[in-house]
């Protein structure tokens, strides 16, 4: 016993020191009266989204420039002067006041020479830890640009200078932006997605370099493209290259600390830049110098990356250092490509005016009808920042770098223009503004307007719709609904258009799981992604496949499927899946999809010929870690409207094959193309551009009878018309595709 309580009070002192040394930061300048150099507590994301097999494959098989020896954007005039990150924000000042500013710059063909083309760090790094990471926030609300924001770090308005990380304890008050135009410039400066690459094989790192040089051949940018990088600087060691050797004198990474706690930018390499890390007097990369029996990235001792970091440009080689290419083998690192929103203006703008004096508390959502007589929303966006977020129980916008907390109204916007896509707005119809207050809290506050600016109408903002509310109430336990009323647009329906998540009724399901969570399975029906469908596995472990069923208010055309993975955990995520269609519940068919879903947070579209059905299954049949749960945090089903090209009668001719229409078309990046086999055939599909020239194949192998489906990911290509050639034997079909970017 003597000595159990001995362990349990070394535990204490240990867990006790740990956490309090946790706040203090590490300066690495060994100046201690020059401009501190922040160690601090980044960490890599945790799902994130990388480029699949198949990608890579593309990437090398289309890059058909040479890739020259050097690249260098860090002193590009699309990229800001180096700078000395504020407290422990590396993450947002490598990635959006670095790598964002530099890909929106190098876009729109700008300098990073002022407020109005430089970015802060300040704006997502706030939040923090609070239900929104910076690329969400850059994706949802953009980033206002510096002029805006009264800063390119932090604010000389809203403050943020004195933290020195965003928590409970050190900043429980930090000041919100205020002001719909503030709000509104940030809309326009978005980006569209965040994607991953691991660096530890030779291929991969060619991908890199590709993008460096052209972003993968996508000719809408001036030159190559940066990537994020997170790096373990706590007990890196750099050297200085000898003197008589290529860029003697300057800094390079010999060995990394133990962990990842830093995020920096990889701008540049160079495949020159050499050193004798063996001491045998000679730099090889074909020699085993690792000692393993053979020889790979880690014996290379000729290249590297540049890294361009946020510790001032007195650090190292003026801001940046060499990093080999042997420490990404040895480290298993990785980069981050950030594909910016291009040429975006949003068309509808919900504007809000509220206060709340527990903004913690707060969640707020937007959402959509296109039937007007529902009283709740078909499909529903939780808004990043505002979820939960904002550390105290203080009013909305906090205190201000004028030392005072401000408790005046808040207003601010969020783009609804995504929320209109595939749906049916020829009549009137609702946007929606969701706010949630937390249940048992005190909290009180005041939603004085809501309106929708309508850009596609009048593009100087004259056109607003308002909600008739006035002054409404909110306090804990709240939850208000505010529809806006909105005028039916003219125009074609679009080719697929979504069924009303109202309009459909969840039928069966073999395992869902309701006592150790809310995993529901009639949560794929709600339009809220934070809630989901989990099966069981709190009593018992229900093994594939498992099988929901869902029921349409009528028969429908239905030839889009949509699923939503999980969005907080890959836990769950179906892998392999078959879709069913049927007039009745008893009799299913044959599946009109199967296919294998990858392992992402990212809506996963399956399009097939359209098929007359009230009845829709899906079978899950593999989970994307091979345990035995499935989940799904949303499902919309989408069918042909009678307004676009009829293909009912063509399918009833017989053929060997028939090439669908792509969906969505016009599409940004990633496209479905769908395909029917009457029998097991060879298929060949390729892209090809408007002059004709082959761009990509797809795929060239024997598929089996039935319904297929691929994806092509057009994100290396600039904006265009492309034309989608699938040939068997003896039979070929082209459908015309538009990339709008």
């Amino acid at each position: 016993m003597k000595n159990l309580n001995q362990i349990l009070c070394l535990l204490l002192v240990i867990t006790t020191f740990i956490f309090a040394n946790e706040k203090k930061f590490t300066n690495m300048n060994p100046d201690k009266n020059g401009e501190p150099w922040y160690l601090d507590y980044y960490q890599l994301d945790e799902n994130p989204d990388f480029l699949s097999t198949m990608a890579i494959e593309n990437i090398l098989k289309n890059q058909t420039d040479t890739l020259p020896s050097k690249i260098d954007h860090s002193f590009s005039k699309h990229m800001r002067p180096v700078f000395n990150q504020i407290g422990g924000s590396c993450g947002s000042a490598s990635r959006i006041c670095y790598m964002f500013g530099y890909e929106l710059n190098n876009h729109r063909n700008l300098e990073a020479k002022d407020n109005r083309t430089t970015y802060p760090s300040h704006f997502t790094w706030l939040l923090t830890g609070q239900n929104s990471s910076k690329d969400e926030m850059a994706i949802f609300n953009g980033v206002p640009n510096a002029l805006y924001y009264n800063g390119d770090t932090y604010s000389t308005k809203y403050g943020g200078s004195e933290i020195g990380w965003p928590d409970m304890e050190e900043a429980p008050d930090y000041g919100w932006m205020n002001g719909y135009n503030r709000w509104e410039n940030a809309l326009n400066n978005r980006l569209q997605k965040a994607v991953h690459i691991t660096l530890n094989t030779p291929e991969n790192l060619e991908v890199l370099k590709s993008w460096m040089l052209n972003h993968h051949g996508d000719e809408d940018f001036q030159t190559g493209g940066v990537a994020g990088a997170g790096v373990a600087s706590g007990g890196m060691v750099t050297m200085q290259i000898p003197s008589g050797l290529y860029e003697s004198g300057k800094h390079i990474v010999k060995n990394w600390g133990p962990q990842v706690d830093h995020g920096t930018t990889w701008s540049g390499y160079d495949d020159e830049v050499g050193y004798d890390f063996n001491e045998d007097g000679q730099i090889t990369n074909d020699i085993d110098i690792t000692g393993d029996g053979k020889v790979d990235m880690a014996d290379w001792e000729k290249g590297a990356l540049i890294m361009l970091n946020s510790w001032s440009s007195s650090w190292k080689n003026q801001g940046t250092v060499y990093v080999p290419y042997r420490l990404l083998k040895m480290n298993n690192m990785s980069a981050e490509f950030y594909y910016i929103r291009k040429n975006y203006t949003p068309k509808k703008i919900m504007k809000i005016k509220m206060d709340y004096n527990k903004r913690s508390d707060l969640k707020l959502s937007i959402g959509i009808s296109s039937d007007t007589s529902a009283t709740l929303p078909e499909k529903v966006v939780a808004c990043h920042h505002f979820i939960n977020a904002g550390n105290g129980k203080v009013p909305m916008l906090g205190k201000w770098k004028d030392g005072v907390i401000h408790d005046e109204p808040m207003e601010f916007c969020f783009d609804l223009t995504d929320l209109t896509e595939n749906l049916d707005i020829s009549n009137p119809y609702h946007f929606y503004f969701k706010a949630a207050a937390n249940r048992f809290t005190s909290g009180e506050g005041t939603i004085y307007s809501v309106s929708v600016v309508d850009y596609a109408k009048d593009s100087d903002g004259n056109v607003e719709y308002f909600a008739d509310i006035e002054n409404l109430p909110i306090i804990g336990g709240d939850i208000h609904y505010i529809p806006i009323l909105m005028s039916g647009e003219t125009g074609e329906l679009p080719e697929f258009v979504y069924i009303p998540q109202s309009s459909i009724q969840f039928h069966s399901v073999t395992s869902e799981e309701t006592s150790g969570e809310d995993g529901a399975a009639i949560n794929v029906l709600d339009g809220d992604p934070s809630t989901i469908w989990h099966t069981d596995w709190f009593d018992t472990v229900m093994t594939y496949p498992h099988e929901l069923q869902l029921e349409l208010d009528e028969n429908y055309d239905v030839a889009v499927f949509e699923y939503l993975p999980r969005q907080n955990s890959e836990n769950g995520r179906i892998a392999q899946y078959e879709i069913y269609l049927s007039d009745n519940d008893s009799i299913w068919g044959d599946a009109v999809a199967t296919g294998t879903w990858p392992n992402s947070s990212e809506k996963q579209t399956v399009s097939f010929i359209p098929t007359t059905g009230k009845f829709v299954k899906l079978v899950a049949v593999s989970e994307v870690n091979g345990n035995d749960w499935a989940s799904c945090s949303e499902i919309n089903i989408l069918y042909k409207s009678q307004a676009s090209t009829s293909i009912s009668e063509e399918l009833s001719i017989p053929s060997e094959f028939r090439l669908n229409q792509n969906y969505p078309n016009p599409f940004n990046p990633t496209t479905n193309i769908s395909f029917h086999l009457q029998m097991m055939n060879k298929v060949k599909i390729e892209i090809y551009n408007l002059v004709g020239q082959k761009v990509e194949t797809l795929t060239d192998r024997e598929f089996s009878t039935g319904n297929h489906s691929l994806i092509w990911d057009a994100s290396n290509y600039s904006s265009g018309i492309y034309f989608c050639k699938m040939a068997t034997n003896d039979q070929t079909q082209i459908k015309k595709m538009l990339l709008q970017k």
